[in-house]
Parts: structure tokens; C-alpha cells; sequence
């Protein structure tokens, strides 16, 4: 889901939080103003999280491994054996789950657990 608020806004939002600093009037003693610098700064964050542009450092790609959802994985267990299935998580927590969980073969004596995890998406 996507929400979209207007720079003023986000602004007063972050000013009745406490993580954007006063504009300077009435001002708290040992507060201090923003440097030009650090205005420009705040307002170009501000804009492009407004406008939901998180700039080129943000890495689409990367951002999916933190987000939890329904995934399509391929498993190869350590003893050879593949299995295709659907799992909700993100791709550490489902990595983390089969590499670090022993599994119950068919024949209910044998245990195994998974080497490769491969996200069929």
C-alpha cells in the first residue's frame, strides 16, 4: 500500500516527532538552526520521500529480500533430493529456515537439511 502526504505535511509530521529540527522561532535553548546546507538537505529528502523516490542509492532489487511475501522457491536438501515449493518470508528468514532446520525424510527415519536455496521468481 502506498500512501502519499504533501511535503508540509511530512514536514509537520517530523517537527511533531522530534526528528526535524524547528524553523528558529521559539526555539529551544541549545537548539540551533539548520545551515543552509542542512535545509537543502532535509528538503530534497523530504521531497523525494513525499513523492516516493528513494534516489538511485535505493536498490529495487534489495528491497524485495526485506520484504515478507509469498515466494516460489527450489530446495536441494543436503542428500540429493529437490523440492519446489511456496513459502511466506523474506528471503533470509526462508534461507535461514531450511539451512538451519533438519527435515523429516518420507520414510520418517531420516533427516536432512537445505544447501541451496533458489527463488524461482
Amino acid at each position: 500500500m502506498k500512501i502519499t502526504i504533501s511535503r508540509y505535511q511530512w514536514e509537520a509530521m517530523g517537527k511533531q516527532a522530534g526528528w526535524i529540527k524547528g524553523s528558529g522561532n521559539g526555539m529551544m535553548p541549545g537548539q540551533t538552526p539548520y545551515t543552509p546546507e542542512e535545509l537543502n538537505t532535509l528538503h530534497k529528502m523530504v521531497g523525494d520521500a513525499a513523492e516516493g523516490d528513494q534516489g538511485e542509492a535505493f536498490d529495487k532489487e534489495n528491497s524485495d529480500d526485506m520484504t515478507s511475501r509469498r515466494r516460489s522457491i527450489r530446495v536441494t536438501m543436503s542428500d540429493g533430493d529437490v523440492i519446489e515449493t511456496e513459502i511466506n518470508g523474506t528471503k533470509k528468514e526462508i534461507i535461514d529456515y531450511y539451512k538451519k532446520n533438519e527435515f523429516v525424510k518420507a520414510d520418517e527415519k531420516t533427516m536432512h537439511h537445505g544447501v541451496k536455496i533458489q527463488f524461482l521468481e
